[in-house]
């Protein structure tokens, strides 16, 4: 079986850069023809079986669309092949409106979170004629939706497709038992973008820094733009103590920060799934998220809490959390652990992927998988 992923870049901070590829990695050592279809510049590092093609164009480098792309999706439109989109609003996401309505090719599109309502509203004036021009045409054309949450899939169907949906989350590496002595550190790790709900997390640290002064917070990720640069003068402005601006962290290092942490906030405003709360768990640490994510099994399993994405819902969650004593948070974080490895595991999630791929391309009128709303 033949599939390829199509996403306009790889970013090594970004849940939907680590999930793709990973993906694609997995179908590889699984035996099918597994390829990457994105836009230059190439990743720091690509490891794995899977291939990667890249539109290295300086007209693609400078406008994120890629015409040696497009037009390789609809050569590719001829072959019994899966082609996946992955995301919205780039101009890459739009290879369907390409694809003839007679192809053998089926197309799966994942909004990769761009359908929830604050994302939908945020930049409204901007989106609203790409929208209905352009990006809702283009994903009228998929054969099927993949969503990484009931939470995502209700956003598919608010805006009115009516395709099947597979309804799988996305994996994870389980790493190896941690080792490392844990720190009194609330961590955050991943892009700093308005979507991530920082601001309330410097107004609710405002509260908690001297209720906790053997805590620190540390906000880990890239500090190139805007926003990132806001969020730090915004942080000296609140004369905020114990709050760090580390940069990004990757690889190894990136364990390590997991392994140090005794806590793990994403305040996100919206979230289709939010992958750092899984990689949290896998390094057995507890989760505080907010509503805005699809994480309401950290309730039911023990091993985290949600908050309304509002400054005094967060406030009150952190007290609790902070107040714990370790050996209650380090049981928390080992059952997080265990519910990560049996439910969001690679082969787990991969399994389901091929299957949804492989009914697609051979009886898609046929009984479905049963994880897809149809």
């Amino acid at each position: 079986m033949r599939v390829v992923q199509i996403i306009n870049r790889i970013q090594s901070s970004a849940g939907s850069s680590y999930a793709v590829t990973r993906l694609a990695h997995w179908l590889s050592a699984n035996g099918h023809d597994s390829e990457v279809l994105s836009v230059a510049p190439a990743p720091a590092k690509w490891e794995g079986g899977a291939r990667l093609r890249l539109d290295d164009s300086a007209f693609a480098r400078g406008t994120g669309l890629g015409f040696g792309l497009l037009r390789e999706c609809r050569k590719l439109a001829d072959e019994a092949v899966i082609l996946h989109n992955h995301g919205a609003w780039r101009l890459t996401n739009l290879f369907p409106l390409g694809v003839g309505r007679s192809a053998r090719a089926r197309i799966v599109c994942s909004p990769e979170g761009t359908f929830a309502p604050w994302c939908m509203q945020y930049k409204l004036w901007r989106k609203r004629p790409f929208w209905s021009l352009l990006q809702r045409p283009a994903l009228a054309r998929a054969h099927c939706f993949h969503a990484a949450s009931e939470l995502e899939a209700a956003d598919v169907r608010r805006l009115g497709f009516r395709q099947p949906i597979a309804i799988v989350p996305n994996g994870v590496e389980i790493p190896p038992p941690p080792t490392a002595h844990r720190r009194n550190e609330l961590l955050f790790l991943g892009r700093l973008a308005p979507e991530k709900g920082l601001d309330l997390l410097l107004l609710a640290w405002q509260q908690l820094a001297r209720e906790f002064p053997h805590w620190t917070l540390r906000i880990a990720g890239p500090l190139d733009g805007e926003y990132p640069q806001l969020m730090q003068a915004r942080a000296r402005e609140l004369l905020l103590p114990r709050c760090e601006f580390p940069g990004e962290i990757g690889g190894a290092s990136k364990s390590a920060a997991f392994g140090s942490a005794r806590l793990f906030v994403l305040p996100s405003h919206a979230e289709n799934f939010g992958i750092v709360v899984a990689e949290a768990l896998a390094h057995a640490v507890p989760v505080v998220t907010t509503t805005g994510t699809p994480w309401q099994g950290l309730t039911k399993h023990g091993c985290g809490w949600q908050a309304q994405p509002q400054v005094g819902a967060l406030v009150g969650v952190l007290r609790k959390a902070l107040s714990l004593p370790p050996d209650e948070l380090e049981a928390m974080g080992a059952t997080g652990r265990a519910w990560v490895a049996r439910d969001f595991g690679w082969d787990t999630v991969g399994e389901r992927m091929a299957a949804t791929y492989e009914w697609q391309l051979t009886n898609p009128r046929g009984a479905a998988p049963h994880w897809v709303d149809s």
